[in-house]
């Protein structure tokens, strides 16, 4: 599942079940249209895939109908149908499902899953524990940039390689704080530092920003 501050910024619709499926045969147009408002709630909510206030509160009947801009009977009507269809499930606590969400709403976040956690596990077992410091270098710039491609890996592990003890992680941080991570910006510290020295490396002047972007650009 998606961290907690992962926001959904779409939904998938299936063209062949929306168009000639059960939903045209069993829904009328009004009750199709309550349908998709509720999946772009549901995928909104938190968590997603259902349709609540919060985690533990279920959202009443008059304020969802509220939300959605129509009549309760209207609201009522489509949520026996949703249920008597399978489409939904409400539970205990009056919270709305959305049945097989993660099957039709699978993202590009949950088909990276199997590839973050193999590489986590990675990184656990060979730079985390050999060189702790190269496993906090790759985990600042993740956690800062997303998950890191084998390009920029491979490419930090040659920085890493070349420049003295710390200076990697001093210069992730220092473009941190910039908020100018990139590894062509990352790279043109390093170059900076090589070339003349390390006497201040806390937040570049103006002068030392425009030499970093000279750096980049060359």
């Amino acid at each position: 599942m998606p961290p907690a501050n992962y926001r959904r910024k779409w939904i998938k619709l299936w063209i062949d079940e929306c168009l000639v499926g059960s939903i045209r045969e069993d829904l009328t147009p009004e009750e199709r249209s309550v349908w998709y408002d509720s999946l772009l709630i549901a995928g909104r909510n938190r968590p997603p895939g259902c349709i609540s206030s919060n985690e533990t509160t279920a959202i009443s009947p008059g304020r969802l109908a509220s939300v959605l801009n129509i009549p309760t009977a209207l609201l009522a009507r489509a949520t026996k149908k949703f249920v008597e269809s399978g489409r939904i499930t409400i539970d205990g606590a009056g919270i709305i499902h959305i049945v097989n969400w993660e099957q039709y709403q699978y993202t590009d976040y949950d088909r990276q899953k199997t590839y973050r956690q193999a590489k986590k596990k990675a990184l656990t077992s060979t730079s985390d524990i050999l060189d702790p410091e190269f496993g906090e270098i790759v985990s600042l710039w993740e956690d800062n940039k997303g998950l890191m491609s084998h390009t920029v890996l491979d490419e930090l592990q040659l920085l890493y390689d070349e420049n003295p003890k710390g200076w990697l992680i001093d210069a992730i941080k220092e473009a941190i704080n910039q908020g100018k991570l990139s590894l062509a910006y990352f790279k043109a510290i390093l170059k900076r530092w090589n070339s003349e020295g390390r006497d201040n490396k806390n937040k570049p002047s103006a002068s030392q920003g425009a030499r970093i972007q000279k750096y980049t650009d060359d």
